[in-house]
Parts: structure tokens; sequence; C-alpha cells
């Protein structure tokens, strides 16, 4: 029943998962190709172009899906899921949907964006969701949008929102993850990490940050210094750790 926590693992689709992405209280999966997605829908997040405001308590709100609804028919190939956002890669291109405000998913930066939005229209082979930024890999290269606070975009030190995929890390880039307000790459077979820093998330083995600010924010990931204290190499594997924001790399 919804509103009360579930203490034992319980079987929602029985058969053919190839994919599960948790959000902030939205989850999606992929079944056979096609992507399906449940949860609280207050801002679209489940993009079945419905959305509404939860109510006090524990009771769900009217939009919100008790049940797995088909989003996407087939070739769904990937899914990633933000607080209040969700994106898939389907035929390798990529749709968000969901809160807008500070993710720069949608047209309207001041609209919730109820159905899935095209963000990029070909070759993405990756996709991964912070807090409010999402990365994507085209063509080995790491583009990157939403919310740039602690520069986990890699654009700067200002804040601000991103609304359109912009060039991160430019070759090079196989596999991306991201955190609340940190992301990870792997770049030829070394991980670089940015953005927010105050529990060592970004450089795990490196005692000291001197490339940060007061707050514990690495400001200038220029894939030269401060890429330094930011990078494992020859990492195989790696996982940005959403709840307990930290990265685990294993050497291989």
């Amino acid at each position: 029943m919804a509103g009360n926590a579930v203490t034992t693992p319980t079987q929602g689709i029985a058969s053919g998962v190839q994919a599960v992405a948790a959000g902030g209280d939205q989850s999606c999966a992929i079944v056979k190709g096609a992507l399906y997605c449940w949860g609280r829908n207050r801002y679209g997040q489940i993009g079945n172009g419905l959305a509404g405001n939860a109510q006090d308590g524990n009771q769900n709100s009217s939009s919100d899906v008790l049940t797995p609804t088909r989003i996407f028919d087939k070739h769904v190939s990937a899914v990633a899921a933000g607080n209040d956002y969700t994106c898939a890669i389907v035929s390798q291109a990529l749709y968000c949907w969901g809160k807008t405000d500070d993710k720069g998913i949608g047209p309207n930066a001041r609209s919730n964006t109820l159905r899935p939005t095209q963000m990029i229209a070909r070759d993405v082979t990756a996709v991964a969701t912070g807090s409010a930024h999402t990365c994507a890999i085209v063509k080995n290269a790491l583009h990157c949008w939403g919310y740039n606070g602690s520069n986990v975009i890699g654009t700067g030190p200002s804040p601000g929102v991103l609304t359109s995929p912009t060039v991160a890390i430019p070759a090079g880039v196989t596999a991306v993850s991201a955190g609340e307000s940190h992301t990870c790459a792997l770049v030829n077979g070394a991980l670089r990490c940015r953005g927010y820093d105050a529990y060592g998330q970004i450089a795990p083995s490196v005692d000291y940050l001197p490339f940060t600010d007061s707050k514990g924010d690495i400001l200038a990931l220029d894939h030269t210094q401060a890429d330094r204290i930011a990078t494992l190499k020859k990492a195989p594997a790696f996982i940005a750790d959403f709840l307990n924001n930290k990265v685990i790399a294993q050497d291989g």
C-alpha cells in the first residue's frame, strides 16, 4: 500500500527486466526494450503527461503512479533517475522529463516537463543524473547540463543553469556516473571527478585539496593540474554512490 514502508523485497515486474533506475521518489525499469516508470509524480517525473501536488502526511497525490506504466514502447537502452526528473536513451537519442526549474531539461525553464523531451538527437551511449544536473556520453565526449553549483558540470566556478548540453570532456570518455553534486567519468582508462568535495568524494586517496574554496568546492578542473588530485589510474569500474556521496574504484 502506498504511503507505508515496505520492509521486505517486493516483486514489481515478474520477468524480462534488463535495467532499473531509482530516483528521489520514482522508479523506472527497461523491460524487453520498453520503459516502465512508477512512483511519485508531483513534477511529471513519471513521464505520462500528468503531474500534481503531493498531499500532507502519507497520502499519495492523485497523479502518483502506483503500478509500472509504459512510457516508451521499444528501443530503450538505458535509463537514469534524478531527484525529481528522469532520462532515457531511446534509439541512441536522449530524452528527459520531470522538474525543470533547475535541471535545464525542457524548452521552458519555468514549467515542469510532463512528457519525454528530446535533449540530444543521436549517438548517445550513456546517461547519468545527479540531483540537478545530467551528463551523457556522445561519441566518447561528455556532455553535461543543468545546475552548475560547485562546478559540477565543469564550465567554471560560477553557478547557474545550463539549459542545453555542453561539452565537459571532449574525448576518451567511456563511462559516467553522477552523485548529488559531483560527477565522475572514465577518461582514457583514468577516473576523473569534479564538483562538491566537502567529504572527500572527489579525491578519495588524497589528504589535501589545494584547488578548493572555503566550502570545499573544486573550482578549476582544467584536465591538467586539478585532474591530478582527482584521478585514479587504470580504474576499470566505479560507482558514484548517491546515498553515501562517495566514489569507489576497483583497480584492475
